[in-house]
């Protein structure tokens, strides 16, 4: 973002592990399903004068995933991307002890908001890949369905 002269990164985290700053990055501490860090991305979202790529990875637990997905999803512009980190724990057998986890989140949302779907070419361009079905792409002339939660 420096080369390009623009752009803002929020990192949410639930405890502060660095020392590192930088004047393109916002770090909010606190649980990202939190409404108050909710709001504080919400906020920031609407001052935003570009697209918006919304990357999770956090809790991978299929419940924690869902509910980030809900709240921010409405927060990706059209053409732009909602990242899920950490599909992998669905696939590879190392990981059984922590299923399920994002891909059955993905799935389910995918099945209800039709403004999104699975990029499979960003998908399969990384042939090893932490995040499989995880590019979910916002389609350019879709509305967001509103979080029932919210």
């Amino acid at each position: 973002m420096d080369f390009l002269g623009h752009g803002r990164v929020i990192t949410i985290d639930v405890e502060k592990l660095h020392t590192h700053r930088h004047a393109r990055i916002e770090y909010l501490i606190g649980s990202s399903s939190s409404q108050d860090i909710i709001a504080q991305v919400q906020s920031a979202v609407q001052l935003a004068d570009g697209p918006v790529l919304v990357i999770l990875d956090s809790d991978h637990s299929q419940a924690h995933v869902r509910l980030e997905l809900e709240h921010y999803h409405t927060f990706v512009t059209p053409g732009s991307y909602l990242l899920v980190q950490d599909g992998i724990i669905d696939t590879l057998p190392r990981f059984a002890h922590a299923r399920p986890g994002p891909l059955p989140a993905i799935q389910e949302f995918l099945s209800m908001h039709p403004e999104f779907q699975v990029d499979d070419k960003l998908c399969e361009q990384f042939p090893i890949s932490h995040h499989p079905q995880g590019w979910l792409k916002r389609l350019p002339e879709a509305q967001p369905t509103p979080c029932p939660a919210c």
